[in-house]
């Protein structure tokens, strides 16, 4: 593919999940400029909210599979799930989040559950798609080209 072909694809690809939500623009370019001055992509920065916000998931299911469960680890790893979801701009992450901090607060297990799963979820799709922004900017990057910023 030739670079302006992968420079409209990464921008279209971008902006398909600014508009269904999946990211804040304003948040989500902030961190975007940042790394594209400094290193050219924030791909290190992707895969670090990836594993921190996937650490932070399994934790709570931890704390809900136990016989009784440890709402306070919950409500804390929530709250750390949504403080980190906002660096990045995740936004329905960060919705779910503060669900699952409101049903651990009111000791709602099956709440907790039904939007640990969509959290779930949410987290998965959003990784594969900061997989695939990665993939295209390290394409384009590759090929002498600059990540477009004007989405």
């Amino acid at each position: 593919m030739d670079l302006p072909s992968l420079q409209s694809e990464f921008t279209q690809y971008l902006q398909s999940l600014l508009v269904m939500g999946y990211l804040d623009r304003s948040e989500f370019r902030m961190v975007c400029v940042a790394s594209v001055h400094a290193s050219g992509l924030p791909s290190e920065y992707f895969s670090l909210f990836r594993d921190c916000t996937d650490s932070m998931l399994r934790v709570m299911e931890q704390a809900l599979a136990k016989p009784v469960p440890d709402f306070p680890v919950v409500i804390e790893m929530a709250d750390h799930l949504s403080s980190a979801t906002a660096r990045i701009g995740a936004g329905r992450i960060r919705s779910m989040a503060g669900y699952i901090s409101t049903c651990a607060t009111t000791a709602n297990k099956q709440g907790c559950l039904r939007y640990l799963r969509m959290t779930r979820l949410e987290h998965d799709a959003l990784s594969y798609s900061l997989s695939v922004i990665t993939e295209l900017g390290t394409s384009i990057l590759r090929l002498g080209g600059e990540i477009p910023l004007n989405w």
